[in-house]
């Protein structure tokens, strides 16, 4: 699964469905792969309204597929994207944090990208400590030229690097399409400007500012790591009851997971 395949596919669900803003087209994705929780109708509201997106069958297969995430027993990853940059990338978070921006939802931003799947990796680790990790699962391709399946070669954890990486990306696009022109676009090719871009012999100081290549930078700039570790508290306190010694357990591995997370995904 590359992120080329998604792009051609959007640009056939688009020429299919002339007139589409941005928003309708994400939310049409979305109504396709089935992806609505209660989380997403607190902050985005109900998919009753999306369009039913007209599209040959074997797109709208293949969309639905490649948007749906899905951690197998197996450690095999759905839903995931190699990109040109070499990263990879869960679609679903990166297309619910650009949803949350285009409806200037901010409430929504933190937790539809990062914060929800954070909360929910760390209770799965404190309870299987000795079988996971905290997050940030890595994995590898069975082909790099025509990528297929995306297997796991780390313990599993349930907010894997895929996903944390296109909750960044959701965080980064949807900041972007709540404070400027992006939502002009076609999501075509905001996806492919955002992830196409080749730097040239000069680098990425003559590149654009919005490209996956800055990712660390942009997201650095944009999100506020105060908020995001507050809020992560505050989910993971009210999801359960805790006794003494699981809150000071809940608080070490808020404590350690949040340093680590911002080490690996937002230094240089």
């Amino acid at each position: 699964m590359h992120i080329r395949d998604f792009i051609k596919a959007v640009e056939s669900i688009e020429a299919a469905n002339p007139g589409l803003q941005m928003l309708d087209v994400v939310k049409g994705l979305r109504k396709v792969a089935g992806i609505e929780t209660d989380l997403t109708k607190r902050y985005l509201g109900e998919l009753s309204d999306a369009h039913n997106l007209a599209a040959d069958p074997s797109v709208i297969s293949y969309v639905s597929k490649v948007i749906k995430h899905r951690l197998s027993q197996v450690g095999k990853e759905e839903g995931v994207v190699l990109t040109i940059d070499g990263s990879n990338v869960a679609l679903a978070p990166m297309l619910l944090g650009l949803q949350a921006g285009l409806q200037s939802n901010f409430q929504g931003l933190y937790p539809l990208t990062l914060t929800e799947n954070l909360v929910a990796s760390l209770l799965h680790h404190i309870k299987n400590e000795q079988s996971s990790i905290p997050f940030g699962t890595r994995g590898f391709w069975d082909n790099i030229s025509s990528p297929k399946i995306y297997t796991h070669e780390d313990l599993p954890s349930l907010a894997t690097d895929a996903i944390i990486t296109g909750g960044m990306d959701g965080f980064i696009l949807g900041s972007e399409a709540a404070s400027s022109n992006v939502r002009e676009q076609s999501l075509s090719d905001l996806l492919k400007s955002y992830y196409s871009h080749q730097p040239d012999a000069t680098g990425l100081n003559a590149s654009p500012r919005l490209i996956s290549q800055n990712r660390r930078k942009n997201f650095k700039q944009l999100v506020s790591f105060s908020l995001m570790k507050s809020q992560l508290v505050q989910a993971l306190t009210v999801r359960r009851n805790l006794n003494e010694s699981e809150r000071k357990r809940l608080d070490d591995v808020v404590n350690e997971g949040f340093d680590k997370f911002v080490h690996v995904y937002a230094s240089k």
